[in-house]
């Protein structure tokens, strides 16, 4: 999942710059709006890489991997039973 945020990131700010360096020749779409989506695409990916970089901070794949850890030798336990 954070490699497919990178590379979305990657393509929104390659975006936002083709904007601001070429005019726009539709007339049907303004400059504005596109770069407005843009921006608010780019907020909304900012705030899942915030969300990401939360979780693991957290250690929350530490502690389900901890978690496994002990089922896993509840398990063995009642095998050898």
């Amino acid at each position: 999942m954070l490699l497919w945020s990178i590379i979305i990131l990657i393509v929104v700010i390659f975006q936002i710059i083709m904007d601001f360096l070429m005019l726009s020749k539709e007339k049907f779409i303004t400059i504005e709006f596109r770069t407005y989506f843009d921006l608010a695409f780019l907020f909304a990916l900012l705030g899942i890489l915030y969300r990401i970089y939360k979780l693991q901070k957290r250690g929350e794949k530490e502690k389900l991997r901890e978690r496994i850890k002990e089922l896993e030798e509840k398990l063995k336990e009642y095998e050898t039973k």
